[in-house]
C-alpha cells in the first residue's frame, strides 16, 4: 500500500473522531438551551399563576369595600326613611335600599367565585413552585454534567488533533493538499477502500486496470469519479505506522 494512503486513512479516522466530538460539544449547549427554555415557560407560568392571584386577592378587597360601602348607604337610606313625610318618598328610599341590597347580593355571589377561584389558583402555585424548584435543580445538574462533559470531549479531541498532525506531517505536500482540500468541501470520505470493484465513497465501478495496480503496486491512485484516494488490501489492524496489510498489528 503506497505510504501517504497508509497514513491517510489514519488521518481520516481522526478526522472522524475530531468530528464526532465537535457534534457532541455543539449539541450540548443547544440541549441545555432548550430544557433552560422549557423551565423559562415553566418560571412564566407561575408568575402568570401569582399574577391571578394577586389579583383575585385585590377583587375580593374591592369587594369587601363595595359591600362595606353599600351597606353604609344602606344604613343611612334606613335613617332617612323613618323621617320620611309622604308614602312617596317611603317607597323612593325603600327602593334605593333594595338596589343597594341587591348590589350586595350580586358582590357576595362574586366574592364565592373569587373564593373558589383563588383556591384553584393557589393549588396550581404551590404545585408549581415544587415542581419548579425541583426541575430548576435537575436543569442546574444537568449544566453542570454537560461542562463536565464538554472539558472530557475537548480533551478527546485536543488528543486526536495532535496525533492528526504528528502523521499528516508524514504525508508528502502535494497529497496533503489534495486531502485537505477535499476535506474543505465538506467531504467525509476522501481515503476509500475499493470493494466489490467499486469505490467505496462514491460507489462507482473501479476500472479493472486500476484495481490489479493498487493490489500489485504501492502506486497512488484515485478515483476518476470522486478523486478519493484508493486503496485495495483491507485494512484490519491500525498501528503506528498506519493500517496493516495482514490483519495483524506490526
Amino acid at each position: 500500500m503506497n505510504e501517504d494512503v497508509r497514513h491517510l486513512v489514519l488521518i481520516q479516522g481522526f478526522d472522524e473522531e475530531i468530528a464526532l466530538r465537535n457534534a457532541e460539544i455543539d449539541s450540548l449547549p443547544r440541549h441545555i438551551a432548550e430544557i433552560k427554555k422549557r423551565l423559562h415557560v415553566h418560571q412564566l407560568q407561575l408568575k402568570a399563576d401569582k399574577d391571578a392571584l394577586v389579583a383575585n386577592q385585590k377583587q375580593m378587597r374591592d369587594l369587601e369595600g363595595q359591600i362595606a360601602d353599600h351597606k353604609q348607604k344602606i344604613a343611612r337610606l334606613r335613617d332617612q326613611m323613618m323621617q320620611a313625610k309622604t308614602n312617596e318618598q317611603y317607597k323612593a328610599f325603600q327602593h334605593e335600599i333594595e338596589f343597594h341590597e341587591a348590589a350586595i347580593r350580586a358582590a357576595e355571589d362574586r366574592e364565592i367565585e373569587l373564593m373558589e377561584s383563588a383556591e384553584a389558583l393557589s393549588g396550581n402555585v404551590s404545585v408549581a413552585e415544587k415542581a419548579l424548584a425541583a426541575e430548576e435543580a435537575s436543569v442546574k445538574a444537568e449544566a453542570a454534567e454537560a461542562e463536565k462533559r464538554v472539558a472530557v470531549i475537548r480533551a478527546e479531541r485536543d488528543q486526536y488533533e495532535q496525533e492528526r498532525t504528528q502523521v499528516l506531517v508524514l504525508v508528502s505536500r502535494d497529497v496533503r493538499a489534495a486531502y485537505e482540500a477535499l476535506k474543505s468541501r465538506g467531504r467525509k470520505q476522501v481515503v476509500a477502500q475499493v470493494e466489490g470493484g467499486q469505490c467505496g465513497a462514491c460507489r462507482i465501478t473501479v476500472r479493472l486496470q486500476v484495481i490489479q495496480e493498487l493490489a500489485l503496486t504501492d502506486k497512488l491512485l484515485r478515483c476518476e469519479n470522486c478523486l478519493a484516494f484508493l486503496y485495495a488490501v483491507p485494512v484490519t489492524a491500525v498501528d503506528a505506522h498506519g493500517p496493516s496489510e495482514t490483519g495483524q498489528v506490526t
